[in-house]
């Protein structure tokens, strides 16, 4: 009687070992998105990013994976004399970032990384000619990204998820004037709220 209470607990323990390693470690994904910005400019306009990225997972619930992101952010002023701001960030990055799989389709994520500014629009005279708006052309910033992504899979012959088909809400903090182009109040030239920008993607993933 004994030998099979232990022989039945055995047999349990090595299913349960097994429902938790059968799954793909690696992950490769890519996807297209829009951008908006959320900076010292009080309008947004929309930009576009293409993405790839990395993933690992330690568990069916726990991941971290690496991304680059490529594309545009913009902004503009109030459109009027004493208001002329307007950029173009043509920006990279690289995030590192850990998700959790709350349920099988649903994950929040959250990391860490760099995002390289790029103005390749930007006004900076002011009503005067003796003055202008300041800050630089070319800059780097620390970012916080911060996910929420709702993804469907669909399985191999063996019944394991293989192929996946993502949307993802992607909220970033950078710490740091450089994502606008601007250091910029009227006044003091610089402000504490740190600039931020959103961008919803879709994406494939194998």
């Amino acid at each position: 009687m004994k030998i099979s209470i232990i022989s039945f607990l055995a047999a349990i323990l090595c299913f349960s070992a097994q429902a938790q390693s059968n799954f793909y470690r690696f992950s490769l994904g890519a996807g297209y998105g829009i951008t908006r910005s959320y900076t010292d400019l009080p309008k947004s306009k929309t930009g576009q990013v293409f993405y790839a990225g990395l993933d690992y997972s330690f568990s069916p619930a726990i991941s971290l994976g690496i991304e680059y992101q490529n594309g545009s952010i913009k902004g503009i002023g109030l459109e009027n004399i004493t208001d002329s701001r307007v950029f173009t960030n043509s920006f990279a990055s690289g995030t590192l970032t850990g998700k959790l799989h709350l349920i099988k389709w649903l994950h929040l994520g959250a990391g860490v990384g760099l995002i390289h500014n790029t103005m390749v629009k930007i006004e900076r005279k002011m009503v005067s000619d003796s003055l202008s708006y300041r800050g630089n052309d070319v800059s780097n910033d620390l970012l916080i990204p911060l996910t929420l992504g709702i993804s469907h899979y669909f399985s191999d012959y063996q019944g394991l998820p293989r192929y996946g088909v993502h949307f993802n809400l992607q909220y970033n903090i950078t710490l740091g004037e450089g994502l606008d182009g601007y250091d910029s109040s009227f006044t003091t030239f610089r402000n504490g709220t740190p600039d931020i920008y959103t961008y919803f993607s879709v994406g494939l993933s194998y």
